[in-house]
């Protein structure tokens, strides 16, 4: 049988640590090693105990999630993260993916969508929750849309300058 899942989590509320970790603890193949409260605590947790998975709040004391995990993919490290967060704030997704974490999860997620984020994030896939992953598409889709208008944009001034 496989080892169980390693994970460390990192809120600066121990009501919010304490609630994923009952409910992560249910499950047999999960547990938690540790615990921080904000995003130093979290760099020093992953490099002492090197968890399979970090799961981190975004906005904590001393170093937000979102700058602990960019910290911490510097480094050599097997630890996959995935980010919890209650915003669904257009650039803290976007700056979560720069940072490579490989989740991004709401705060008023499910349990069944936390488990299934732990489980394809493990598996090495990235997971972003349905309303997450709109706004990614939109944002690429937006990226998409203002490099092609781009050159057409050129095009056209050139037609005009030879005119």
């Amino acid at each position: 049988m496989k080892d169980k899942i390693s994970i460390v989590l990192v809120d600066d509320h121990s009501i919010v640590r304490d609630g994923i970790k009952y409910l992560l603890e249910e499950e047999e193949n999960l547990e938690v090693i540790g615990e921080g409260s904000n995003g130093l605590e979290a760099i020093k947790l992953v490099e002492n105990i090197q968890p399979d998975m970090l799961i981190i709040d975004v906005r904590m004391p001393k170093m937000n999630g979102i700058e602990a995990v960019k910290a911490i993919n510097k480094t050599p490290t097997k630890t996959k993260s995935i980010i919890l967060s209650m915003h669904d704030s257009e650039e803290y997704i976007l700056e979560s993916i720069d940072a490579n974490a490989m989740g991004y999860l709401l705060k008023d997620s499910s349990k069944a969508e936390i488990l299934k984020a732990i489980y394809t994030v493990n598996s090495g896939e990235k997971y972003f929750s349905g309303d997450i992953s709109n706004i990614i598409v939109n944002n690429l889709l937006k990226k998409s849309t203002d490099t092609t208008s781009e050159p057409q944009t050129k095009k056209e001034s050139n037609n005009i300058a030879s005119e």
